[in-house]
Order: structure tokens, then C-alpha cells, then sequence
């Protein structure tokens, strides 16, 4: 098929839209992502007219210059130099602070090899070559060690406490959960 009239572009849009518009949408999950995309892959599309080109599977053809078109959106994403500045609020820094006082109890739950690992690394502030040296193992083993350290904490603090996160600002806030008894004990002596 040759598209040697732009009347053929606009049936061929209406007929296939929606469809464009979902397959964008299930990959960027949203829509005003989604929208500046299909206007795009119209102007292409647009563009296409009369060039003489066959085009052997419409459907084929069209998903692949949205597909196209998503990727151009996603490159100039990231070559976008100036990023806007969004202040960060007053309170995230409290936050924080009131989390890392639950931090050293529930380093004490995880295994004693990594609970030790995790408070030179984190607390204590050693490098990990020093840690290694102390410890008596390869760096190798001393880095996952420590990360495993970290993937079994953020598994405690998501056990014992509800978060909220905010996409901009990282942790919004966060409440101690009833069945984390450990914890609630020790929240009921520091007060």
C-alpha cells in the first residue's frame, strides 16, 4: 500500500488511535507522557504522505514509528540538561532523624555476621577493605556481606513499619506497625 493522499493518513489515524494510544500508555504509564508521543507519531505519519513508499503491513507500520517516537521522547529525556529545582521541605530531615533511632534495634535483628558487618560499614564508618582486614575475609565477601546486610535491614524496616514515600522527596513519613512488639517497647522507654 502507498499512501498518496493525506485523506488515506486520517483514515488510517482513525482506525488506529486507540490501539496506539494503549500501547504507549501500558509502556509509559502515563498519559500526558502518552499524548505528546501519538501527536508525534501522527506528524510522522503526516509526514509519510506521498513519499511514494510502500508500506506492506499498515498495523505493523504504525506501531513501529510509535515505538520509534517513544524512544526519540525517552533520548531527549535524558539529554535535557536543566533540571528544575524543587525545594525540599523543612520536615524530611526529622523524618529521617526519628527513623535512624529505630535503625541500630533493628540492625540487632538481622544475623550476628551481618549485623556485625552492616554497623562497621554503616555506623562505624570503615571502609570496606578495613572490614574485610578486621573480619578476615576478601573484599569480595566483605561487600556482599554488606549488601546483603542492607537487602535484610530495608526487609526489617519494611516488617515493622508502614511508609509513605513521595516520588520527589523520598520518605514522606512512617508508623510503627502493632505486630513489631521489639520496637514498640523500645518507643515506649524512650518516652
Amino acid at each position: 500500500m502507498k499512501i498518496k493522499k493525506y485523506k488515506q493518513v486520517w483514515e488510517l489515524w482513525e482506525a488506529y488511535e486507540n490501539a496506539l494510544k494503549r500501547y504507549v500508555f501500558k509502556l509509559t504509564k502515563h498519559e500526558q507522557i502518552t499524548e505528546d508521543v501519538v501527536q508525534d507519531t501522527l506528524l510522522k505519519v503526516h509526514k509519510s504522505c506521498c513519499s511514494d513508499k510502500e508500506i506492506s503491513n499498515v498495523r505493523s507500520w504504525l506501531f513501529q514509528i510509535a515505538h520509534n517516537s517513544l524512544m526519540d521522547f525517552f533520548n531527549s529525556s535524558k539529554k535535557e540538561k536543566e533540571i528544575p529545582y524543587i525545594p525540599i521541605p523543612d520536615d524530611t530531615s526529622d523524618i529521617y532523624s526519628a527513623l535512624s533511632g529505630y535503625v541500630e534495634p533493628l540492625i540487632g535483628f538481622l544475623p550476628d555476621t551481618y549485623a556485625q558487618a552492616l554497623r562497621m560499614a554503616d555506623i562505624d564508618g570503615l571502609k570496606q577493605q578495613e572490614i574485610a582486614d578486621m573480619l578476615g575475609l576478601s573484599l569480595t565477601a566483605t561487600k556482599s556481606r554488606i549488601q546483603r546486610a542492607r537487602k535484610l535491614l530495608k526487609k526489617e524496616i519494611y516488617t515493622c513499619f508502614h511508609t509513605e514515600e513521595s516520588k520527589t522527596f523520598g520518605l514522606a513519613d512512617f508508623n510503627l506497625k502493632d505486630n513489631c512488639t521489639t520496637l514498640q517497647n523500645l518507643k515506649k522507654k524512650n518516652k
